[in-house]
């Protein structure tokens, strides 16, 4: 049976749409999974800031009058610019993101300063805690 030419023609102009819809399916799927990476990664990084952070001043408090350290913090995470905050109130340290939140918990309230990009340097001077 012979093929007429415009059944071959539907037939491979079928066949181009299925590809198509196919790649654009396939790209979809795949930006998906990047962007969810790139979200992944953003957050790890930043609980690693954070627990860096609380780390930092706990050191500061447990190793008692006295102690200095210089500490250095990155402008950026994953390209993306952030705030640091030390919550002295409800003894914690918040770090934003992206429009996220995430607390990291100290050991005291007695924190006086804040972090700032680049060189910070953190004292205890009979308890109290000092970030300059």
């Amino acid at each position: 049976m012979l093929l007429s030419k415009s059944q071959v023609t539907i037939e491979m102009i079928l066949i181009i749409i299925f590809l198509i819809i196919f790649l654009t399916a396939f790209a979809g799927v795949v930006y998906y999974h990047l962007g969810h990476v790139y979200t992944e990664s953003v957050e790890f990084e930043t609980k690693r800031i954070g627990n860096e952070l609380a780390g930092q001043i706990n050191l500061a408090l447990e190793e008692g009058n006295g102690y200095k350290k210089e500490y250095f913090l990155q402008e950026k995470i994953q390209g993306l610019e952030y705030n640091v905050t030390v919550d002295s109130i409800n003894g914690r340290i918040e770090v934003e993101v992206n429009g996220n939140t995430y607390f990291f918990p100290i050991l005291t309230r007695n924190v006086s300063g804040n972090f700032s990009f680049g060189k910070n340097i953190i004292r205890n001077e009979n308890g109290l805690i000092i970030i300059e």
